[in-house]
């Protein structure tokens, strides 16, 4: 699966400074239990898109650095999805990465699966680059670990105002 490049808004990245692993759903999405309930409902997918609301104080702590939004949510959706990010914080990822039709649709198997065919070869491995990964999933934050990734969840990040206490 090829990454998509999306516009880049204070992409500040250079050598030195981690590289941004996202989770969207129960990170980036801040009323993620929300649009679970409406997905019970039955509620339109693309009116569920609409309803999200994301965490603005997140991003505004990582703007300065290169982020990669990965999720499982279908490729179908992708547009959608960066469109309605970009209408919110007026921000988009340096990359996406959604679920093709083929994928596992467990986070912590798609999100290996982009690391090893799309991300390490284009960015480097984590020998070589230093990687972050701001996820909801324990399952995927253990994956991410076994990369030697450090990983917190979003309201980690936000109670400490910075990146600092997970880098290196």
């Amino acid at each position: 699966m090829a990454p998509k490049q999306t516009p880049m808004f204070g992409d500040k990245n250079t050598d030195d400074q981690p590289i941004v692993l996202l989770d969207l759903n129960f990170t980036l999405v801040g009323n993620s239990r929300l649009k679970s309930q409406q997905h019970k409902q039955k509620m339109p997918f693309r009116d569920q898109i609409k309803a999200e609301r994301y965490r603005a104080p997140l991003i505004d702590i990582l703007k300065p650095y290169r982020i990669l939004l990965c999720t499982v949510r279908p490729d179908w959706h992708e547009s959608r999805t960066l469109a309605h990010i970009a209408s919110q914080l007026g921000w988009q990822p340096y990359e996406s990465f959604f679920r093709a039709k083929d994928q596992n649709w467990q986070g912590f198997i798609a999100k290996k699966e982009y690391l090893l065919d799309s991300i390490f070869p284009a960015h480097g491995q984590p020998d070589d680059v230093q990687y972050v990964a701001i996820e909801s999933s324990k399952k995927t934050r253990a994956m991410f670990e076994n990369f030697h990734i450090p990983c917190a969840t979003a309201e980690q990040v936000i109670k400490h105002g910075s990146l600092d206490f997970l880098l290196k």
